[in-house]
């Protein structure tokens, strides 16, 4: 069985995008397992405080207007994208790092997700 987990910015025009996905995948019949909202905020070197620099909300909006899970809100953070570049995953190679833990939250939701829409129950 197929199933679909969509990806949006907090832009409002990326929420829309995502809202016209949602509408087409549940009209032929392919689950969405959640919402994941990319570029969320970017975390302050010198406060450490969430800069939503590119807005804030629009994933929580799209989840619950269109009853759906948000898996999870992920920051701009560098590493990421160097960790996945030479297939060294941040969450493997700093996992106790704020960003790790942020990832490691959504595959939890997404896997709490699939096992109750399954009954396959949790490992």
């Amino acid at each position: 069985m197929q199933n679909v987990i969509l990806v949006t910015t907090p832009q409002q025009v990326a929420i829309a995008d995502v809202r016209r996905s949602v509408h087409m995948f549940r009209q032929v019949g392919v689950p969405v397992l959640g919402v994941v909202e990319n570029i969320s905020y970017l975390i302050c070197n010198h406060s450490g405080n969430a800069l939503p620099i590119f807005g804030n909300g629009g994933g929580t909006q799209l989840s619950t207007e269109l009853r759906t899970h948000l898996l999870g809100q992920i920051p701009i953070e560098a590493r990421i994208c160097t960790g996945g570049d030479i297939g060294k995953p941040l969450t493997l190679t700093d996992p106790s790092s704020a960003i790790a833990q942020v990832l490691t939250h959504v595959a939890a939701n997404l896997e709490a997700t699939f096992c109750s829409r399954y009954s396959l129950g949790h490992r």
